[in-house]
């Protein structure tokens, strides 16, 4: 077992069913157990395509899917072995050329592996069929950021710096075929379902919502405080609350709550400008339902049934870390809470019986 993480920069991590927890960095794959880490890369036995990681997932079977800058992994845990898939110019049914960007797991129990400009299905672990993508869906300077299952025959084409579009899906059980798109989402939405099945389109200027019958998107909240400026890459998260309240921040020093039944939104931003941070990385809600911001200068609990809003310091050897640019975060099934950044590495918080809490750097 190895002394830290391979690398202090983490870009994504998951818990698994059994509560490992598997964190991927930009040297490589690390393995949890809440007292060692293991490590995988281009160098370990077994080894990875590559050891900068992108993506992770886990399947119904509880293998680990690991997407990488260059290849797919498939790590079964069990056995500890790893299924490599690669392009490989020579082999015509190979992975495309691309790196992987997203994981993600169908309605139906398939897996959908995305890259900038193709999607890959696999039905099971040793086998896969490149969608066909129509080619209105892949013009010039379109890079694909995630692809959303809205019934049996349409999904949501989302991109870095384009509009979101509505298309049909075709093939299901062979080849899928993605067509054109029949619909552009306006201000460069993220989509969002709730439970009542009602989607929506979520952005910085406001939320809109679907009309299935018209088929187009009705103006739900405007949000008046938005800071304007060109879409292209612009960064967006959201959450929704135990209320079904939105919470969503960007990258120029928004974070607002959206009341989709009281149709207002509430800015926060100030919450932002009290710890000095510039931007929102993401949002989450852990198991007690209290929604945390990782934001480039730290984290933000924010609980606002008790109007209670408090950045969580993290103190090492007595000493307060500064500038924590919190890419991720996480709670496990123990309440602890971890903090996935791109310049301390992982850190956990645990607290003992009497709410003191200790914080370690993995």
């Amino acid at each position: 077992m190895e002394d830290g993480l391979s690398n202090n920069s983490v870009q994504c991590i998951l818990q698994d069913k059994s509560g490992i927890i598997w964190i991927g960095t930009n040297g490589g794959l690390n393995r949890y157990d809440g007292s060692s880490l293991h490590q995988y890369s281009i160098l370990s036995q077994p080894a990875l395509t590559n050891s900068v990681i992108t993506a992770l997932q886990q399947d119904e079977k509880g293998l680990i899917w690991i997407g990488t800058e260059h290849g797919l992994n498939i790590l079964d845990p069990v056995t500890n072995t790893i299924r490599q898939f690669v392009h490989e110019d020579s082999l015509r049914n190979s992975l495309p050329q691309g790196p992987v960007r997203a994981i993600q797991r169908t309605k139906k129990g398939n897996i959908w592996v995305l890259s900038d400009r193709w999607l890959a299905e696999f039905t099971t672990a040793d086998h896969f069929t490149q969608a066909v993508l129509d080619t209105a869906l892949l013009e010039t300077d379109m890079v694909l950021a995630g692809i959303t299952e809205y019934n049996d025959h349409e999904v949501w084409v989302s991109y870095l710096d384009h509009a979101t579009s509505l298309a049909k899906i075709t093939g299901a059980g062979g080849q899928r075929q993605i067509g054109a798109p029949i619909l552009h989402i306006p201000d460069y939405s993220k989509i969002y379902t709730d439970d009542k099945k009602v989607t929506w389109g979520i952005s910085g200027y406001g939320i809109n919502r679907y009309n299935e019958q018209s088929h187009g998107f009705t103006p739900w909240i405007k949000n008046v405080s938005v800071i304007n400026g060109p879409n292209l890459h612009l960064h967006t998260c959201y959450c929704p609350d135990a209320d079904g309240n939105i919470w969503q921040g960007n990258d120029r020093g928004g974070l607002v709550k959206y009341s989709l039944q009281r149709r207002q939104v509430t800015d926060y931003s100030w919450l932002l400008a009290e710890v000095n941070a510039t931007l929102v990385y993401c949002i989450y809600k852990d198991n007690n339902n209290t929604v945390w911001a990782g934001t480039d200068n730290g984290i933000i609990r924010i609980s606002d049934r008790d109007a209670v809003f408090a950045s969580i310091p993290f103190v090492l050897q007595g000493k307060e870390l500064k500038d924590i640019r919190s890419r991720r975060i996480m709670a496990d099934r123990n309440n602890n809470l971890y903090a996935a950044t791109e310049n301390y590495g992982l850190l956990k918080k645990t607290y003992n019986a009497q709410g003191k809490d200790t914080t370690v750097a993995l």
